[in-house]
């Protein structure tokens, strides 16, 4: 499970991490906090993200892409949803996804194997 690094994110996972009586362990293979990102979209290079994630959206070069997602008022869990789904299906694949973003994910994935 992966969330923002920021008051939400981390109650929710805190929340998740009680419920399921998680040890210490148990919620550092399982929960990843996004840390140095605004939002899980920021994740995403601006080009991915229009183009893989939410095509068509209109990110303006002076916002960041989290904030184009909230004027846009789009679910950030049905662009994951659609975005797992995608790449589920093979249309989506890691050649489309650029150097930089791949790096991002990496380094989180990264931590969550230590």
């Amino acid at each position: 499970m992966a969330f923002d690094d920021d008051e939400k994110g981390r109650k929710v996972s805190r929340d998740i991490a009680k419920k399921w009586m998680f040890s210490d362990e148990d919620k550092q293979r399982r929960i990843l906090l996004f840390k140095d990102c605004p939002g899980i979209e920021g994740a995403f290079g601006r080009e991915d993200f229009a183009a893989l994630v939410s095509p068509g959206l209109a990110i303006f070069p002076d916002k960041s892409v989290s904030h184009a997602v909230k004027i846009a008022r789009l679910s950030r869990p049905m662009l994951a949803l659609c975005f797992h789904g995608r790449v589920a299906a093979g249309e989506i694949t890691r050649e489309m996804v650029s150097k930089d973003t791949c790096e991002r994910f990496a380094g989180w994935l990264e931590s969550l194997s230590k």
